[in-house]
């Protein structure tokens, strides 16, 4: 660390052991408008207080150089301030002592603020701005190795910060609060930056450009701060330790060791009223209590001691949506875990199926978009379309870029396991009427962006774009025709089209894809991960082969190559459409998978993980981040299709590890939770509706605001894009058992019984199709059918499976079983 005496703060900070040489703060000579009299570096510190009946005032160690002293003494660095600084907002009327120790275990930073005056002092908060390297700006490979995203645990005394790069390489830095020290929230900086606006604009306000683009300084607040008070000689210390962990489990680790709360929950914070989260805790102190938000609807059973001195928790939820549960140990201390309590998942995925036939299907025969899946608005309690758009672009209620296109990816990904004929004759009415009538031009199977297409976007023209340049669009329709062609391939229904009709349509779409211009700059298909895109990779070819489609087959198989081969050559080959994103991680990864390209494969793996949260927070917890970090959007559709990759790498190609599949089941049941059971609004005509993204930094805004989405609880409660986060949420939905380094067998998704040398497994995990033992290494999957139970006999190495087909009407039902040893499999067909 490089402490700069002239600016009162630290302006570097590395690893002497990181392979990359991570710069993790801000570098003042980089960004000269962030130098300014009133700077926040690393180190200094913010408060707003008043002396006895005083109006309130500003004071920060910033800019108070003419009351600042400096010592290093040994390992120690002593910075003291001391009398009223001259400068309007230095400090005044309190002294402030900083002593920086670096030690063998870790970096200690302890303040002590003393009332120096003849009245008392109150504050109204304490902070510490957090002025780290998340700029993020250049390639993709400086992004990914140099910039580094913050990751907040705000949860009282048990509170912690760690900063990670975004490729998952380790280290990351941990920042703990010390002895009766705290935090109980942040401040961001939310005025427009200097650099976009240098007239009104402040140097720590967010941003955001095609090539750069950051969150803007967030302020961490010191809990209690806000009610302080110090009498005349009165002084109050708080502390926080740096150090570096090896893993995002090792943080674990640093907070017991520096007297925290180590915590781990299972299956994740997101969890089922039909299951139960699984709580270890570790502590140095004495755990006293667990204390519920809803202690008549909230169960909390000890379950013992464990080895190496977890104790072991068991809770369940009954009150649907945020669920807190307060940890007090030691003396008066706390730690709060935030989850989240949703329905059992197969009642969620076909309420919102249900949901999506029966309001976002336009059946007004005069709207552009007749039979279009609509995006659809919870506060107005309707259909984005002509006559209700209060947003500002047509393109709202026009029934494409993504909003108008992912209700019907969701619906037929669904309905591929779960056919309903009403359900089914929509998407048939959907993909005949409104995309191929109104959404498509032809000739040449030309996507356009919204409908009505010729109206818009006359500034593309003389561009080669003529508004077919979006490529996540034909991403979309070439998914949900695939899923047509596997229902009907599936179960042959009378009311739909042949098979091969949907296949055919996949592929012209596919190949409109690679023919026509495509933004950005015209290698959006070629060049570009678009989300939604595993299918044309993986899939699409060999249904074309064994459908007799060779040559079309072949095409394909050359286009992915092709695309695969890009990926390939590039370091992190994961750009999209801002300056960083996370939305190509499923795309790349698919792409690579299908030409056995390993490390592109480790690469996407390891950015998915390494993106997102790990600290026990319901909406950090394993779900994405983007360009502007933690305090814009939390949960969104990347939560599960980003989560995807780490799905199928650890559990159908086995290359995981524990906190790999962890990771992965956790971000499926956390993609589930901007689906309405209640909490979002408890509207009856509302249930089943979905929220389309979740924002913890902003302030609610129930008000219609032309071109703002009105935001309620944090989210907002409109359907957008949310259905693509569904399809990778159904791709994801299995059940996994695994050996816990602690627990020992436990199950995510399912319920699992030993007796013996037989095991009984029983699945809920939305699907109940798909099984993965990683105790006994093998998988099982079914189509067309459920399973009820699973009985395994080791001894015998028998598998009895139990199903069901849930009133569908079919014949027979594909099971795929994978081990590398013999099993004897017994089949039992319950209904």
């Amino acid at each position: 660390m490089r402490f700069d005496a002239e600016r009162g703060g630290f302006v570097s900070l590395k690893n002497k052991k990181d392979i990359y040489q991570t710069e993790y703060l801000v570098d003042p000579s980089e960004f000269p408008e962030m130098d300014v009299p009133d700077a926040k570096w690393f180190g200094h510190v913010v408060t707003r207080y008043r002396i006895g009946e005083s109006a309130w005032m500003v004071g920060n160690s910033g800019p108070s150089a003419d009351v600042r002293s400096i010592r290093l003494n040994g390992n120690k660095l002593e910075v003291a301030y001391q009398g009223d600084s001259s400068h309007e907002e230095g400090l005044k009327h309190f002294d402030l002592s900083m002593e920086y120790v670096l030690a063998e275990k870790g970096f200690h930073w302890n303040m002590t603020f003393a009332n120096r005056s003849d009245k008392g002092i109150a504050f109204d908060y304490i902070g510490i701005p957090l002025l780290f390297n998340q700029i993020f700006r250049g390639d993709s490979q400086y992004k990914y190795e140099q910039n580094v995203l913050r990751h907040t645990c705000i949860a009282g005394e048990g509170s912690y910060i760690y900063w990670a790069r975004s490729n998952g390489v380790p280290p990351c830095l941990v920042m703990l609060a010390g002895e009766k020290t705290g935090l109980s929230g942040i401040d961001l900086e939310r005025k427009q930056n200097i650099k976009t606006d240098p007239e009104k604009g402040v140097p720590f306000g967010s941003y955001g450009t095609f090539n750069e683009s950051w969150e803007g300084l967030v302020t961490v607040i010191l809990k209690g701060s806000s009610t302080l008070q110090l009498t005349p000689g009165e002084s109050v210390t708080y502390s926080f330790t740096l150090d570096w962990a090896d893993s995002f489990a090792d943080i674990s680790r640093l907070a017991f060791e520096n007297g925290l709360v180590e915590v781990e929950v299972l299956p994740g914070m997101v969890v089922p009223d039909d299951d139960r989260a699984t709580l270890l805790l570790r502590s140095q102190k004495e755990v006293h209590s667990l204390e519920p938000s809803f202690p008549g609807r909230t169960h909390i059973t000890y379950e013992g001691e464990r080895e190496n001195g977890y104790s072991v928790y068991s809770i369940g939820f009954q009150s649907l949506g945020v669920n807190d549960i307060t940890i007090h140990y030691g003396d008066g201390e706390q730690m709060v875990l935030q989850f989240f309590c949703v329905e059992n998942i197969e009642k969620l995925i076909d309420k919102h199926a249900a949901f999506i036939a029966d309001n976002h299907f336009e059946t007004n025969p005069e709207d552009p978009c007749y039979h279009g899946l609509l995006m659809w608005d919870m506060t107005l309690n309707s259909r984005i379309n002509s006559t209700c758009n209060p947003y500002r672009d047509d393109w709202w209620a026009g029934g494409s870029d993504e909003i108008g296109l992912v209700s019907g990816l969701f619906l037929s990904e669904k309905n591929v396991y779960r056919p309903v004929e009403s359900q089914l004759k929509v998407l048939e009415a959907y993909l005949s009427d409104f995309v191929e009538n109104r959404l498509t031009e032809q000739p040449g199977y030309r996507v356009h962006r919204m409908v009505p297409w010729f109206v818009m976007f006359d500034p593309w023209k003389g561009y080669g774009a003529d508004d077919v340049w979006r490529a996540f669009n034909y991403v979309h329709v070439i998914n949900t025709y695939f899923n047509m062609y596997r229902i009907q391939k599936g179960y042959c229904i009378q009311y739909l089209k042949p098979a091969t009709y949907y296949l055919d349509k996949a592929y012209r779409y596919t190949k409109a894809m690679f023919s026509y211009w495509m933004f950005p700059e015209g290698v959006g298909s070629t060049e570009y991960g678009n989300m939604g895109e595993l299918t044309i990779p993986l899939y699409l070819a060999d249904a074309l082969a064994s459908e007799g489609m060779s040559e079309e087959a072949e095409g394909i198989r050359e286009i992915s190559t092709s695309k695969s081969s890009f990926f390939q050559k590039e370091a992190y080959p994961f750009g999209s459409e801002m300056a960083y994103d996370s939305t190509a991680y499923e795309a790349v990864y698919a792409y690579a998978k299908s030409i056995d390209d390993q490390q592109t494969m480790e690469k996407a793996v390891l950015a998915s993980f390494g993106n997102r949260g790990h600290q026990p927070q319901w909406y950090y917890y394993n779900t994405d981040l983007r360009a502007h970090g933690e305090t814009f959007w939390n949960v969104s559709y990347m939560t599960q299709l980003g989560g995807w990759t780490m799905y199928d790498y650890s559990l159908n190609v086995g290359m995981g590890d524990y906190e790999l599949i962890k990771s992965a089941y956790a971000s499926y049941l956390a993609g589930w939770s901007l689906i309405n059971s209640g909490y979002w609004d408890e509207d009856p005509k509302k249930l089943g509706s979905s929220c389309w993204v979740l924002h913890t930094g902003q302030e609610d805004s129930k008000e219609i605001v032309p071109g703002k989405v009105p935001l309620i609880k944090k989210a907002w409660q409109i359907s957008g894009e949310s259905g693509l986060g569904y399809f990778a949420g159904l791709k994801m939905a299995s059940s996994v058992i695994i050996e816990h380094p602690i627990l020992g067998l436990y199950g995510f998704g399912c319920d699992v019984k030993v007796d013996g040398s037989v095991w009984t497994i029983r699945p809920r995990d939305g699907l109940r199709m798909r099984v993965h033992d990683t105790v006994n290494d093998w998988s099982i999957e079914m189509d067309r059918s459920s399973i009820i139970e699973l009985k395994i006999d080791l001894s015998k190495r028998n598998l009895r499976i139990s199903t069901a087909n849930d009133g569908i009407d079919v014949s027979e039902a594909n099971i795929c079983l994978k081990s590398e040893r013999p099993w004897y499999l017994v089949i039992d067909r319950e209904h």
